[in-house]
């Protein structure tokens, strides 16, 4: 990504909004999905060009191009141009990206990137370096039309207490801008570990956003470690994110495990999983029945 400090703003001041409370988007190419109500005139790619009144900074009508006469407002013409809804970003960690300039990864592999990033992270993570590199990642998102994101945030050892409080004052200052989300990222094995849980626990009270996860590993702690998690997380009315099958393993079956814990519980919080890379490598018969699960237990997957 470059090192660009355009903002929002600035992107659509190419466009020559209107200083007007009251404007019209003209010939926008929309996709039908993103519409909140159902419309003809589709074209093959399922996008519609459409009239879109904005009132007071929202979306007031919205009309087939050139079906609504909507007076001297002042237009903006789009010329097919695509218009987007804002994007939630569900799965991201504001915290360690843009080190490639001093921390490559040799091999460009996941377990090499693990590795550099864990040295980087040792050397260089200070809060005002995590401060920076945060505040890039968030102005390039507010930049490309971002909303809402969640970001992972490394908490282990000393670490956990340094970034928390500088992702507190990032929600803070971007707060009406990007809404940030956070949920804790350590080994599974770490969940056991009561000093290391009673940080984390720590950090989110004082700092998080209601919820809890690790990163699920085929080990033999895995089973109480996630036990201890949905203890936590039941008690603390927290819901739960975890990084799951990260991995080419096709013996890993960590997302079957917390599916079924999930449903064994009869957690009643929101569950969300990322990665799951080795359900793809399961037989055909196994994979149903963890899709199975996971649609059972109402597990949102990114």
């Amino acid at each position: 990504m470059n090192d660009s400090r355009e903002t929002r703003a600035g992107a659509t001041a190419r466009f020559g909004l209107p200083r007007a409370e009251r404007y019209v988007l003209s010939r926008a190419r929309v996709l039908g999905r993103s519409l909140p109500e159902p419309m003809e005139l589709l074209d093959f790619d399922g996008f519609a060009i459409l009239d879109i009144l904005v009132d007071k900074g929202a979306i007031a009508k919205i009309a087939p191009a050139g079906a609504v006469d909507f007076g001297d407002t002042p237009e903006v013409d789009l010329s097919g141009r695509i218009a987007l809804p804002l994007f939630v970003d569900v799965h991201t960690h504001i915290d360690k990206g843009h080190i490639w300039r001093r921390k490559r990864n040799p091999t460009g592999d996941f377990p090499s990137a693990l590795a550099a990033t864990i040295e980087d992270r040792s050397a260089n993570w200070t809060a005002a370096d995590v401060a920076a590199r945060m505040e890039f990642s968030l102005r390039s998102a507010y930049a490309y039309g971002t909303t809402a994101l969640r970001t992972h945030i490394d908490s282990v050892g000393a670490q956990t207490r340094i970034s928390w409080p500088v992702f507190a004052e990032a929600r803070e200052r971007w707060r009406g801008k990007i809404e940030l989300q956070a949920s804790p990222l350590f080994s599974i094995e770490l969940a056991c570990d009561a000093a290391h849980m009673a940080d984390v626990e720590a950090m989110l009270d004082a700092h998080g956003s209601g919820i809890l996860g690790a990163a699920t590993r085929m080990v033999p702690e895995l089973h109480q470690g996630l036990g201890f998690l949905f203890d936590l997380a039941e008690r603390k009315g927290w819901e739960l994110d975890f990084h799951v099958d990260e991995s080419s393993d096709p013996a890993a079956r960590a997302l079957k495990v917390i599916a079924n814990m999930a449903i064994e519980r009869r957690f009643p919080r929101r569950i969300l999983v990322g990665h799951c890379c080795s359900l793809a490598l399961h037989e055909d018969d196994e994979r149903r029945k963890t899709i199975d699960a996971v649609a059972r237990a109402g597990i949102s997957v990114v």
